[in-house]
């Protein structure tokens, strides 16, 4: 839902982009990477900020396999999520876009 709400706030940049000849590819690999940066940040950020508070509480943490395997995981989950959304807002036509109510 969030990936969708970002797309809609900013399908007016995105039709100004199709209008000046970016192409519909384009537009999905702009969103798809977007977002595939933002979670691997993330979930890199809460990998750290989990084993902080498992090594805080004195409790075991767990292999450095499995929280790196969770991590692409959850990168990977977020970035073919974003695929949809991107895929919506790379078919609109600029026209429709930049046409002001």
């Amino acid at each position: 839902m969030t990936i969708w709400s970002l797309v809609l706030l900013r399908r007016k940049d995105f039709g100004r982009r199709r209008a000046l000849g970016a192409t519909r590819a384009f537009i999905l690999v702009l969103i798809v990477s977007q977002v595939g940066i933002l979670a691997t940040a993330e979930s890199v950020l809460g990998r750290i900020v989990g084993v902080a508070a498992l090594a805080i509480g004195r409790q075991p943490v767990p292999p450095l396999s499995y929280l790196l395997a969770l991590c692409v995981a959850l990168t990977v989950a977020a970035t073919a999520a974003a695929a949809v959304p991107a895929a919506w807002a790379s078919r609109r036509e600029p026209l429709s876009e930049l046409r002001v109510p």
